[in-house]
């Protein structure tokens, strides 16, 4: 069963092992990643994430009405947001 699950066809009808192609392997994460925080949103969650780059060390999350804000945790748990975030 691992075997069916860690490999795909190629062009040429040989499979590879998908663990051993980083490229496909990112492709694949990238979409799934995509798709659950689409059934996220579709859903009505928020959802939830760290920013990268120069907010590495922010905090925001996105609205399924497509809203993005940036928020901190306050002292007492609560979600405190600080901007709305243009796109």
């Amino acid at each position: 069963m691992v075997d069916q699950l860690t490999t795909a066809p190629t062009p040429t009808g040989t499979t590879r092992d998908i663990l051993d192609d980083r490229d496909l392997l990112a492709r694949l994460y990238r979409e799934g990643v995509q798709r659950e925080v689409a059934n996220h949103l579709a859903n009505g969650h928020n959802v939830y994430y760290c920013g990268t780059g120069s907010e590495a060390n922010k905090l925001f999350f996105k609205t399924p009405a497509g809203r993005r804000f940036e928020y901190r945790i306050g002292a007492d748990g609560n979600e405190e947001i600080l901007r709305e975030v243009m796109p």
